[in-house]
């Protein structure tokens, strides 16, 4: 096998990144993202058993996302669907929470909605490529920066 990678790893997450989006991968930002495809897969828990969950694959970054409990919920109330196929395509905002227990955990809420953007046919086909997380700045009142005066930046 050859590495293509120029820098060594200079730690654990380096050398092993996970495949799972974290708490910690926010680095304390909130993120609006897409639903590019969800699927329920049995998934070890600490206890070495095994659980069904939900996974979101996000259009923006190649980790997935996978749901307990209290996110699926959230998920059922903004996209009004128990339907996990129904949530593709939704934006959804995830941002750094702390979970009753005490430990750090992802909050999911509703995604700013953004102005209507026309699009040529040929910019229609073009695909955005996954790239790492990048904070959407989000004003308080759950708007967009700059979507205040009918645009944004």
């Amino acid at each position: 096998m050859t590495d293509h990678s120029n820098s060594k790893p200079q730690s654990y997450a380096d050398l092993y990144p996970s495949k799972y989006l974290k708490a910690k991968h926010l680095n304390g930002k909130s993120y609006v993202l897409t639903i590019e495809s969800t699927s329920v897969e049995k998934v070890r828990q600490f206890d070495g058993s095994y659980a069904w969950k939900v996974i979101l694959n996000l259009y923006e970054t190649n980790k997935l996302f996978i749901l307990n409990k209290t996110q699926c919920k959230a998920m059922v109330e903004l996209t009004g669907s128990e339907q996990f196929d129904k949530w593709v395509g939704h934006r959804i905002n995830l941002s750094p929470k702390q979970a009753p227990n005490g430990k750090p955990t992802i909050g999911i809420s509703k995604a700013p909605t953004l102005p209507a953007q026309p699009k040529s046919p040929r910019q229609a086909e073009t695909h955005t490529p996954k790239v790492d997380l990048i904070p959407v700045p989000v004003h308080q009142n759950g708007q967009l920066h700059g979507q205040e005066n009918g645009y944004v930046d």
